[in-house]
């Protein structure tokens, strides 16, 4: 699967928004084992600061109010790394949707129902929107953190924390928490799949995570209950 660019028509009226390329394919990949990549569209917000400009362009797109004509109804989930500071990510999404006249959750994974007002002032009606701040409410870390958890009793993943201690032990070198679980799942994947180059969403594509595994059941509720509201 490949991220499609910004200028490509959007055809599904449900929408997934993904931090960067990496979580896009992993996204495509999840969807993919659940059956519903055929409901669902990612975009690549292309990094979490372009999250407003993103919306801003979504609210200008000609295929958003043919979709709603056409199907009735339109859904948004925003998926996003906690990073250091869950609260803080969440907060930014919601800022970024408010600004942008979608309605805005109060709360990770609360899907919110509303309008959507375009950029010509337009309301589309029966539109909801919901967040996923990765790995999970009120957690630090990312979706790698997820991915990590659902290979955590496997051979390479004890390799993977032996390889963490040496690091700051031998070179004397801190990994940041927030950065730690990227960290061990680019040494997952190199010690694990055949091509060491992956990244986290072309390993998914791979067959690398487990999506079966509880790690992701939280998130994968998150995209079920959204496209069911």
């Amino acid at each position: 699967m490949t991220a499609r660019r910004k200028s490509e028509p959007i055809r599904q009226p449900k929408l997934l928004i993904a931090e960067g390329t990496h979580d896009v394919a992993f996204l495509e990949s999840l969807l993919q084992w659940q059956g519903m990549a055929a409901d669902w569209e990612v975009r690549d917000m292309g990094g979490k600061t372009l999250l407003a400009g993103d919306l801003d362009g979504l609210r200008n797109r000609p295929e958003i109010p043919k979709l709603h004509a056409q199907h009735g109804y339109l859904r948004f989930g925003i998926v996003r790394d906690a990073d250091r500071d869950p609260q803080a990510a969440f907060e930014s999404v919601a800022g970024a949707l408010r600004g942008n006249a979608f309605p805005a959750p109060t709360r990770p994974l609360q899907v919110e129902p509303g309008q959507l007002v375009l950029r010509d002032g337009t309301p589309l009606t029966d539109v909801s929107v919901a967040v996923f701040i990765a790995p999970g409410t009120d957690r630090c870390g990312a979706l790698e953190s997820l991915c990590m958890e659902s290979v955590a009793e496997q051979a390479v993943a004890k390799c993977v924390d032996s390889f963490v201690r040496c690091v700051r032990e031998q070179a004397q070198r801190d990994i940041p928490a927030h950065r730690l679980e990227k960290v061990r799942a680019h040494a997952f994947i190199a010690g694990q799949m055949d091509n060491p180059d992956l990244h986290m969403g072309t390993a998914a594509e791979a067959g690398c995570w487990p999506f079966g595994h509880e790690a992701f059941a939280e998130l994968k509720a998150f995209i079920r209950e959204l496209g069911q509201a």
